[in-house]
């Protein structure tokens, strides 16, 4: 495994406050037990008005853990958005490499940040991702679109912070960075530099190949570095929604006009086979 001790590795967790405090307690837990000491430090985004409750648990947690890592906290107001946060965060940081977390996200492998992190800090690839799949929330953008999910994906933070449409302030410019037609992902493969998913086993694969990790909603067991809240839901559901999902995930998301073709191909279908029966 590669040495990632001198490489000043920040992971950015951020806590939207409207969620529930089991969210924060879930993604403090599996960091805790699965992070080794001193790899990296924690910089907790709380985004929005903390309640009394909420500090207290925050409080007491961060003191509990402060013998072991590096913990501070920044305080940003809710109507800034996730993206937006991360970036106003990361120009103040000094480290050399970042590694972003979403409300949801939770490590459940040893040694995750070691396995994400390898391959970018050996310079092998531009960024790596706990996650990926080719469906996009744009309609701007054509199937298959090979992307990183945002719960988990660490990248040098001068590279992240000289990408368009990083700060964006809007949801649509957010959802653009994260699938669209200048994704994060397609900026970094244009520069020349690989995507890659990173599983549970530590194995790499490259962002257009992202199904075979087996990482997100898989046939089998989703094979995760970092879980978040739709990997359990895949994980919860029947296997008819579970097939569903796949689709959604790895085939794509049928127009409506693909789904009148589709209907009308059965239908005609049907009949054909109706009148051989007669």
């Amino acid at each position: 495994m590669p040495d990632t001790s001198d490489s000043s590795i920040c992971t950015v967790y951020l806590f939207r406050t409207i969620h529930p405090i089991s969210d924060f307690t879930r993604f403090m837990d599996g960091f805790e037990k699965y992070t080794r000491s001193g790899i990296c430090r924690l910089c907790i985004i709380l985004k929005g008005a903390v309640s009394q409750d909420q500090e207290e648990v925050i409080y007491r947690r961060v003191e509990s853990m402060k013998s072991k890592f590096d913990i501070f906290i920044v305080r940003i107001d809710d109507s800034c958005l996730v993206s937006e946060a991360y970036y106003k965060v990361s120009r103040d940081l000094s480290d050399k490499y970042v590694c972003f977390c979403n409300t949801y996200s939770e490590p459940i492998v040893p040694d995750w940040l070691e396995k994400l992190s390898g391959i970018v800090v050996e310079d092998q690839a531009g960024v790596s991702g706990a996650t990926g799949a080719y469906e996009s929330t744009l309609s701007e953008t054509r199937f298959p679109n090979p992307s990183l999910r945002t719960n988990a994906y660490f990248v040098s933070r001068e590279l992240y912070l000289n990408l368009d449409g990083v700060d964006a302030s809007d949801r649509e410019g957010a959802l653009r960075f994260e699938s669209g037609q200048t994704s994060m992902t397609r900026q970094i493969l244009a520069l020349g530099k690989r995507v890659v998913v990173v599983n549970g086993d530590g194995n790499a694969f490259d962002i257009n190949k992202c199904h075979e990790a087996n990482a997100f909603r898989s046939v089998g067991p989703q094979n995760l570095l970092v879980a978040d809240n739709r990997t359990r839901a895949y994980d919860e559901a029947d296997e008819k929604l579970k097939a569903k999902l796949r689709r959604f995930a790895w085939e794509g998301r049928k127009t409506r006009r693909q789904r009148f073709l589709s209907a009308l191909k059965r239908a005609v279908r049907n009949v054909l086979v109706s009148a051989g029966r007669r």
